[in-house]
């Protein structure tokens, strides 16, 4: 059974700083608020200093481990297959894509859940406690979420591991699943993971103003919520800007202003989403003034307020 998580200011206490101090957001939103996970980012980051946007912070090791990884360790210690002693932690990571979705996969799918242990892991999660309780409504069926200290940690250990199955192939068969194919939502978080950024782009500019923006808002910052496999030796900005570029060059010759604002928002609301890094005020200001101050004139929609309302959001430093 899970702790009541931490708050922001519980978390500051431990680390002993400043609730708005960039290191504290970043510790609340990797672990969750997850005690031993607070503590055990304590002991890594303290006396650290790190610039906005550094991916490379939670990867970390101390000096008289230096080919250790720290991914598998931190998930060793979650005990993850307790209840499975025939599965390890290879497998669980195997598994993280289908996993670690907005969406868990439902108790009566067939597809994902006929790949091996799939279905299992997903049932010791929910059993576990690790992954939260579904959800009614919202612009996709909500299955549950896993606990974001699981998640990325999972992801992380994938996008960094050297063996078979990749992260890219197993993000390419959950793309091609029938389940998938059939749902915009999840075929769009897909294809961002998988950096195909002006596919995802041309899908939601193709939809801006055709139903409500409040609906348009809740799919982008579900399919944004994706993670990568992008250098971790790379800042946030030096990725977005290359990331846009390549975006617009591969674009067609004269890209509506919609797509253009859409490239850019969607490029930094991805990038900001990683919970894993340092947060990086100049993403927060590209994701608030695409929101509020170029999108709301594009539209024919008269329900821009929404769109107001994620911009004034988007603004706070502790989201």
């Amino acid at each position: 059974m899970l702790l009541e998580p931490l708050s922001i200011n519980e978390t500051a206490r431990i680390l002993e700083l400043s609730p708005h101090a960039p290191t504290c957001i970043l510790v609340q939103r990797a672990t969750g608020g997850l005690p031993a996970a607070v503590h055990l980012l304590k002991d890594l980051l303290a006396q650290r200093q790190f610039p906005p946007g550094a991916r490379d912070v939670l990867g970390l090791t101390g000096p008289a481990a230096p080919g250790a990884d720290p991914w598998r360790d931190r998930l060793t210690d979650l005990r993850l297959t307790r209840h499975l002693p025939d599965v390890n932690i290879e497998e669980i990571i195997t598994a993280a894509p289908f996993a670690t979705a907005p969406w868990l996969i439902p108790h009566d799918a067939t597809s994902l859940i006929s790949r091996p242990h799939v279905g299992r892991i997903l049932t010791e999660l929910r059993t576990a406690l690790w992954s939260t309780a579904p959800k009614q409504g919202g612009v996709t069926p909500n299955y549950g979420e896993l606990h974001p200290w699981v998640a990325w940690t999972l992801m992380s250990a994938l996008a960094r591991r050297n063996t078979a199955p990749s992260y890219r192939e197993q993000f390419e068969a959950l793309l091609h699943d029938p389940d998938t194919v059939n749902d915009p939502a999840r075929k769009a978080y897909c294809q961002l993971a998988l950096g195909r950024i002006r596919e995802v782009v041309e899908a939601f500019a193709a939809s801006f103003d055709q139903g409500p923006h409040q609906e348009w808002i809740d799919r982008l910052e579900l399919v944004t919520r994706a993670p990568d496999d992008l250098p971790l030796d790379r800042s946030f900005r030096e990725l977005y800007h290359d990331l846009v570029t390549t975006t617009v060059d591969a674009a067609s010759p004269d890209p509506s202003p919609v797509a253009n604002t859409i490239t850019r928002l969607i490029t930094a609301r991805w990038l900001a989403a990683n919970p894993f890094a340092i947060p990086d005020p100049e993403l927060r200001e590209i994701i608030s003034h695409g929101y509020g101050e170029e999108l709301p004139p594009l539209s024919r929609r008269p329900d821009v307020a929404a769109l107001y309302e994620v911009a004034r959001l988007a603004a706070d430093p502790l989201r």
